[in-house]
């Protein structure tokens, strides 16, 4: 579509992807009401998603560094054990 085309719709008060007089709107259309709404509720979903990952990421590591510190507190108190016998 060229610069006159567009002028041309915008002047007549057409969508300029699916050349309905605005507010109507093809369903096809990504400015259509509903189109609009299923994109957004996309994106949040979407972001919700890497949200939940991300705190999974962040469970994983805690449960990694509570098992080394469980591991470490094994390891001292057996070697106090240890020393108190020497």
């Amino acid at each position: 579509m060229n610069d006159i085309e567009i002028v041309q719709k915008i002047l007549e008060g057409r969508c300029l992807e699916c050349d309905r007089i605005l507010p109507e709107h093809e369903a096809t259309c990504s400015d259509y009401p509903v189109n609009i709404l299923t994109n957004k509720m996309s994106s949040i979903k979407h972001f919700v998603s890497e949200r939940q990952q991300r705190i999974k990421d962040i469970i994983e590591s805690i449960d990694d560094i509570n098992q080394r510190n469980e591991e470490l507190r094994r390891f001292i108190e057996e070697y106090i054990e240890k020393d108190k016998h020497v």
